[in-house]
């Protein structure tokens, strides 16, 4: 029988898909492309800053990140090189999102496992995961056993109310001087 985790208050990040970056518009131009690529790098690095627990470097990249992105953007214009590094950026892009997206599991699960130090940002102690996941198996056996319970007890009284019904037409039957098979 799978495990259903929905009602589990254990969620990752959003999906890109689901929460446009802060508020932006898909690109529609190259330059705006570019402009994501850029940032994007910068929130990978923001990223590893948050958890390696380095908060102050998180928050000063989080606030210059932007205006740097454009500026490099700009000069990209101008610069056949950095086009070029920005450009490549594009083409791996999906795959640093990809990776991006898989990096909390990654952590939890090297977190669980000892390779991760357990306090590290964005990680639940092991020992608050394995309590929320079996109390919600539990909670999930006790409804499925209530569930079971509730199908017997309605059983039992179709089962007691046919029988009910047969014994009531035999006996109107018998009263009535009828006899013979029923159908």
């Amino acid at each position: 029988m799978p495990v259903d985790l929905s009602s589990m208050n254990v969620k990752g990040p959003p999906r890109k898909s689901e929460t446009p970056r802060r508020g932006r518009p898909p690109a529609s131009n190259k330059k705006d492309a570019r402009t994501e690529a850029v940032i994007g790098v910068f929130q990978l690095v923001q990223f590893a800053c948050v958890t390696t627990g380095n908060h102050a470097d998180a928050a000063a990249i989080g606030m210059h990140a932007e205006n740097i992105s454009h500026e490099i953007v700009n000069l990209a214009d101008v610069n056949e090189g950095i086009a070029k590094a920005i450009d490549y950026l594009l083409t791996v892009g999906p795959y640093a999102a990809l990776v991006t997206a898989c990096l909390p599991l990654v952590l939890q699960v090297a977190a669980n496992h000892g390779r991760v130090p357990p306090n590290t940002p964005g990680v639940i102690p092991t020992e608050l995961l394995e309590a929320r996941f079996k109390a919600d198996m539990l909670a999930q056996k006790a409804e499925l056993e209530r569930q079971a319970q509730e199908a017997r007890e309605a059983i039992a009284r179709m089962q007691a109310d046919e029988h009910a019904q047969s014994n009531g037409q035999v006996g109107q039957e018998a009263a009535q001087g009828h006899t013979g098979a029923y159908l």
